[in-house]
């Protein structure tokens, strides 16, 4: 290649990047990376990216709006607060920055000042996002007819607002209008299905209506939306322990739970609980060769329930269920010094005893007999005959009793009880046993 060709290939080259560096967007000059990083999660990248773009383009009021929201998803809102401002700075009617500002001084519970960015903003120009707002802070000062107004004015201006149906579900159910409140979450769950909040909240709508079974649907919806809803796990946990049938269902349940609140005492005494009433059931159904199921259900009852009463020891279910577990398993001197604690609680409390209560007072009787001693046994007989004034059909009251009188050689006060044991259960073969050795 010659001089002369040299020299024209070097200017080209020249004039080539010349046209690149000009037509090259400067670094920082493009908002877009910023965004997508905002959009994606990278927050502390987004902002990096921002700021590069404000120091290129300080007088553009998206740059701050979008550094405020990066902020706002990292928390930080009185870092988003000065950048919506100074957006608003740059452009007064800039309404998204407007609304963004009221909604981060919402967050913080700055109450009034939200309230004012909101309406300052329907001044300007009404929009359902500050109808929306303004709902939202009336709703948290608890004038929910008001909010109840506001969140119809936003849907006037957007009816495929699943956000707007659903606020307008929690203002009513707040005020226990829960006929409407169906009907907007049912609504907002139509236009987006995937709103977690919306199926909780119509869940915790039909838990008040007792519609137990629509109930679970939704909370089962939120636990395979979101499989860390714990709040999800306990409300369905709680709605299985209700009919004293799905104690399989709410020991699974619980034990999902407690892998994301393991120091939650009423879960731990519901997971105690199910478990004590499955070994019930296991001890029906189990032949034999299988106790060691039942008496591994009994373990873990008594393991929860031990749990549960030293983190919350003022709760008297807890303490009831230990003792009718120890029971069980034969240990009657613990089961005993659980039941008294049952009664020290209930009694602190001025309670009434019930016709309901019958079962444990013939509990605290056989935690008595069961020790053997003289004084022992005269004192279960008290808590049987307790068991017997509160329910007189209490047919397991006057069997133990009868059993008691009889471990005593009192044969002859032995016999009324065992006689009416059998006129209350004529199937019992043990019954006419116990009377035949009494005679």
């Amino acid at each position: 290649m010659n001089k002369k060709s040299t020299k024209y290939y070097l200017m080209v080259i020249i004039f080539l990047c010349a046209v690149w560096v000009v037509v090259q967007p400067v670094a920082g000059q493009d908002l877009n990376p910023g965004i997508q990083a905002l959009e994606e999660g990278n927050y502390d990248q987004a902002i990096q990216l921002i700021n590069q773009y404000i120091q290129q383009k300080p007088a553009d009021e998206k740059g701050y709006f979008y550094l405020g929201s990066c902020y706002f998803a990292k928390g930080d809102y009185d870092q988003a607060i000065e950048q919506y401002k100074k957006a608003l700075g740059i452009k007064p009617k800039y309404w998204e920055a407007q609304n963004q500002l009221g909604m981060t001084y919402l967050k913080k519970e700055m109450l009034d000042e939200a309230e004012k960015v909101f309406k300052e903003g329907l001044k300007t120009k009404e929009r359902g996002e500050f109808y929306n707002g303004l709902g939202l802070v009336q709703m948290a000062q608890g004038k929910l007819q008001e909010a109840d107004l506001s969140f119809r004015k936003a849907i006037a201006y957007d009816e495929k607002s699943a956000e707007y149906h659903r606020n307008l579900g929690d203002a009513n159910f707040k005020k226990d209008v829960l006929v409407i409140a169906i009907q907007e979450y049912q609504t907002a769950l139509e236009l987006d299905s995937s709103l977690i909040q919306a199926h909780f909240n119509l869940a915790q709508a039909y838990l008040k209506q007792m519609r137990f079974n629509e109930a679970m649907d939704e909370y089962k919806t939120v636990i395979y939306l979101d499989p860390t809803n714990k709040e999800a796990y306990h409300a369905l946990g709680g709605i299985y322990m209700l009919d004293g049938k799905h104690y399989p269902e709410a020991r699974i349940i619980y034990e999902e739970y407690l892998k994301y609140d393991p120091q939650d005492s009423k879960a731990l005494a519901n997971l105690g609980t199910s478990y004590y009433h499955l070994s019930r059931i296991l001890a029906y159904l189990l032949v034999d060769g299988d106790s060691l199921t039942k008496s591994g259900m009994l373990d873990r009852a008594i393991q929860n329930l031990e749990k549960s009463a030293s983190l919350k020891p003022e709760v008297p279910e807890t303490h009831l269920y230990l003792g009718k577990s120890y029971l069980d398993r034969g240990e009657s001197s613990k089961a005993l010094q659980s039941f008294l604690t049952f009664e020290k609680i209930l009694n602190q409390n001025n309670y009434e005893w019930k016709k309901e209560d019958a079962d444990f007072w013939v509990n605290k009787g056989q935690a008595l007999a069961a020790l053997g001693d003289s004084v022992s046994r005269q004192e279960a007989i008290a808590s049987f005959d307790r068991a017997i004034q509160l329910d007189s059909s209490k047919t397991t009251a006057y069997s133990s009793l009868g059993a008691t009188l009889f471990d005593q050689g009192k044969y002859a006060e032995a016999i009324p009880f065992f006689q009416k044991k059998i006129e209350a259960d004529s199937t019992n073969a043990s019954s006419y046993l116990n009377l035949a050795f009494s005679y």
